[in-house]
């Protein structure tokens, strides 16, 4: 997998009981792209999309201030927690 230095940041700041959280679509203009998800609170119930790709080992709530880092394989067309 090509590793590239693209970061991109997501970062909450309401409060919610759940957050469902939408990445970029499946391509390989995207492939070792990474993004940083971090929430200034605890969100209970944290969901994750991408058209095309699925997650492994995505979390099902965050932990404020924790972040929570996910790198795209589109060989595999799975976001990765890193």
């Amino acid at each position: 997998m090509l590793f590239r230095s693209k970061t991109n940041y997501v970062y909450m700041t309401t409060t919610a009981a759940s957050m469902a959280f939408t990445f970029p679509a499946a391509a390989a203009a995207i492939d070792g792209v990474m993004i940083t998800v971090v929430t200034n609170i605890a969100v209970a119930t944290a969901t994750w999309a991408s058209t095309g790709a699925t997650f492994a080992g995505a979390p099902v709530a965050t932990v404020a201030n924790t972040p929570i880092r996910f790198i795209y394989n589109h060989a595999t067309l799975i976001w990765y927690i890193a």
